[in-house]
This record gives C-alpha cells, structure tokens and sequence, in this order.
C-alpha cells in the first residue's frame, strides 16, 4: 500500500489564519515601537547639540550657538553648533563643531517662540535679550503620532534642557 505524507487542507487553513491573527495583533505594536525609539533617538540627538553647546561654551569662554540648518523656526532640516569667533552673532568667521543631519521620517522639530537659534554665554546660560524673553522650547513630532509619544523640549534660562512627554 502506497501511503503519502503531508498536511491536509484542513490543517494549513488552520495554521494560516493562526499566523494571520498572530501577525494583526504584532504588527500595531512592533509600528508603535518603532515609533518610540524614532522619537527618543531624534529627542536625543537635538539634546547632544544643546548640551555639546553648552559645555562648549563655557570650555571655551566664547558664545556658542545651536542654529537651525534653514535659518528659520522649522529645525526639522537639521541644526548645527558653530562658536562666534569675531562676536557678531553670525557664521561668517565662525568654528563650526557639529552637523547634525536633518529628521528622518516625516518628524518635526519647531521652535514654539520664533527661535532660529539658542545663544549660549560663555558661563552656560542662554542669552535672552531681556527678562521678559521667553525660554527656548521646541516641539518634536512624528507622523501619525499616537497617545503622547510627542515630545516638548525647553530649555531654562540656566541653560539645562528637559524634555516632557505630550499628546499628540
């Protein structure tokens, strides 16, 4: 007697809706995961540059600036430390410390006051042109962002950045 081996139809119709509900379930929270770790490695990397600038500053003596790679309040293009050599406030006779490159996915990062660049003195604060200046704060967004994986960064006129979660 010839016998064969195998599955029958039965049992991969099984298996394959067994696979699919296992996928639908793992598939949403792989993507929120994903999400997650986009967020807090670009949260990071803006952090890098606040506090490269702020060492820097006060290593050197100097003003140090963090501007935004457009030159205007969307920061998403990317942002650079550069330290002002001759004191004008510009990056013509500038050192430039650091590129960073510009957000991957779809995110955002834009200043919330109209801030194109944070200023720091050479004693770790920021410049704020007059008491009444509001600090620094930058929201950080991806696309189809959900719950309050956003993130608001601001940093205090002492110069030390923190970083709060937000809805979406």
């Amino acid at each position: 007697m010839n016998r064969q081996f195998g599955f029958t139809i039965i049992e991969l119709m099984t298996t394959m809706i067994l696979i699919a509900v296992v996928a639908a379930v793992a598939v949403p929270s792989f993507r929120t995961m994903v999400q997650n770790n986009r967020i807090a490695t670009q949260t990071n990397a803006f952090i890098t540059a606040i506090n490269l600038a702020r060492s820097e500053a006060v290593k050197r003596g100097r003003d140090v600036y963090v501007s935004s790679a457009t030159g205007n309040t969307a920061w998403g293009g990317g942002w650079r430390v550069w330290v002002d050599d001759n004191g004008n406030g510009s990056e013509d006779a500038s050192e430039l410390l650091r590129v960073f490159e510009a957000l991957e996915g779809g995110s955002t990062l834009t200043s919330v006051n109209g801030h194109t660049a944070v200023r720091y003195l050479a004693n770790g604060y920021i410049f704020l042109a007059s008491a009444g200046d509001p600090v620094p704060t930058f929201e950080l967004r991806i696309p189809d962002c959900t719950g309050d994986s956003a993130r608001d960064i601001e940093i205090n006129f002492v110069g030390r950045p923190s970083v709060t979660r937000a809805n979406c």
